[in-house]
């Protein structure tokens, strides 16, 4: 498992690297619905892989996509029951991490 480095609660873009291709992660958040997404482009051509993932605590988010790019997952680092924000600890309590 590896940790993608984010920065701490706001909208950013990633360049991220499977097998030799570069991705383009959109990392976006819904306030309505209280909850971080991902559209995913092939970074060299723009053209859009996969849109509106949703990251979701402990859940491989790229299941049953059949992107081929191992897991992603939302990680609560500090996982003592204690409450956090969604929005505001994304890349400091609450992390990406990959799974090849």
């Amino acid at each position: 498992m590896e940790y993608i480095k984010t920065n701490v609660g706001v909208e950013q873009d990633l360049i991220i690297t499977y097998n030799y291709v570069s991705y383009k992660f959109e990392i976006k958040f819904n306030d309505y619905y209280q909850y971080w997404f991902i559209d995913i482009y092939n970074d060299t051509t723009n053209i859009l892989i996969a849109a509106g993932i949703k990251l979701k605590l402990v859940y491989d988010c790229f299941l049953g996509l059949g992107l081929n790019l191992g897991g992603l997952y939302l990680i609560d680092t500090i996982d003592d029951g204690s409450a956090y924000n969604i929005k505001t600890d994304f890349g400091d309590r609450l992390k990406l991490a990959r799974v090849f």
